[in-house]
């Protein structure tokens, strides 16, 4: 089937990205001077477009000599099979680099079908079970799948020597090398440019692959002590917060509890139903009906007269027992001594009344003001708990992610 160059796509998993050289140009010769002598496999990706499977050099070579279309067999395959096929068509024709193998065998992995349909990427299944799934497939070692695939963790500077390497064995990082280097891939880039340069990199203080695999576990075992000695320090951390955590709960509960206590205290006084968001306010309020200067000067007014009227009739008593007037000079009605004493008690009582009012007004205005300050402080100082809370529990969660 001919098939529009335009059409198709480069395949996305191919194992090799570099497609040039002495090798390249004798394919574009070869097909300038005979066409092409084998079609290319390609799959249906949609949209009328194919991606190439296998024969990605021959495709490259047809582009760069100007063809328009190109001879291909299309099946139907999946990512995996797609894969396994390129795989297999560039170890027949060429070899691979061995961070070309260790891309493929990286492909491989995360594209392995659990069955027909689905990958076992969509499962939560290990990378091991999927590296012995690979070997059996493959026929080859779980160890050499797994070397290859540690090439992968190689900073790109290291990878490009294994490369100049595997074309000229006497320059760049012998893939050896590669593996052991791999091993530091946890501790960082910085480490393996690190053991590259310091035990590599000068012919004159290059150690054998032995003393250099040595320095390595040497390298981890270090590691692995400052990471347990951390990981301690970490732990002791994590108890001390959880105790800290636990004395902020407590306290939170016992500043919560006091401001319901409140609350119900103030429930009671007014015998109504109150909100603790609504409280200050609402004892704000209050304090400031007890403080009104429009009801004071009326209790003050009224008191005044009275304490006046009783005046006048100390006054009027005091006449009778000097001059013994039986008359009023005022109304000419017959003083009657017990009435004007009664209505003196009279007079006295309004007063006391007045001022009972008065002192319960102060009583209540001072308990309300206590009860703004408590609400207040007990408030302030569950905010600040609960925040103190909050970044103990978020320290204690970045420990524990630490630990794990």
């Amino acid at each position: 089937m001919e098939i529009k160059i335009e059409k198709l796509k480069p395949n996305k998993y191919n194992p090799r990205e570099i497609f040039r050289g002495a090798a390249m140009e004798e394919l574009k010769a070869s097909i300038a001077d005979s066409g092409l002598i084998h079609p290319i496999l390609v799959r249906p990706i949609g949209n009328s477009t194919y991606e190439v499977v296998a024969g990605m050099r021959r495709y490259y070579a047809m582009k760069d000599l100007g063809y328009e279309t190109i001879e291909c067999h299309v099946r139907k395959l999946t990512d995996f099979e797609a894969i396994l096929l390129a795989y297999t068509e560039n170890i027949q024709r060429e070899n691979l680099t061995p961070i070309e193998t260790g891309r493929m065998y990286k492909n491989l992995m995360d594209n392995l079908p659990s069955n027909g349909n689905k990958n076992l990427r969509d499962y939560k299944i290990s990378d091991s079970k999927k590296i012995e799934n690979i070997a059996k497939k493959m026929n080859v070692s779980t160890f050499k799948i797994r070397s290859y695939i540690s090439l992968m963790d190689l900073p790109k500077e290291i990878q490009d020597l294994i490369e100049l390497n595997f074309h000229d064995s006497k320059s760049g990082l012998p893939t050896y090398y590669g593996f052991e280097l791999a091993r530091l891939s946890k501790l960082g880039e910085s480490v393996m440019h690190e053991f590259y340069e310091r035990y590599y990199a000068d012919p004159d203080l290059r150690l054998s692959i032995e003393n250099f695999k040595k320095k390595i576990s040497e390298k981890l075992e270090e590691s692995k002590l400052k990471e347990k000695a951390e990981k301690e320090q970490l732990e002791i951390k994590s108890k001390k917060i959880a105790m800290e955590i636990e004395s902020l709960l407590s306290s939170k509960e016992k500043y919560e509890q006091k401001i319901n206590e409140t609350i119900e205290e103030i429930k009671k006084q007014y015998e109504q139903e109150i909100v603790s968001e609504n409280a200050v306010e609402f004892l704000e309020e209050e304090i400031e009906k007890e403080v009104s200067t429009e009801r004071i000067d009326k209790f003050a007014k009224e008191m005044r007269e009275l304490q006046n009227q009783i005046n006048d009739l100390d006054v009027l008593l005091e006449r009778v027992r000097q001059e013994s007037i039986r008359i009023c000079p005022y109304c000419l009605a017959k003083i009657d001594m017990p009435i004007i004493e009664k209505r003196k008690e009279v007079f006295a009582a309004g007063i006391e009344k007045y001022e009972l009012e008065l002192k319960q007004f102060n009583l209540r205005k001072s308990m309300n003001i206590k009860f703004k300050k408590d609400l207040e402080e007990n408030t302030s100082m569950l905010k600040k708990k609960i925040k103190d809370l909050e970044q103990k529990q978020a320290e204690l969660e970045e420990i524990e992610n630490e630990l794990k």
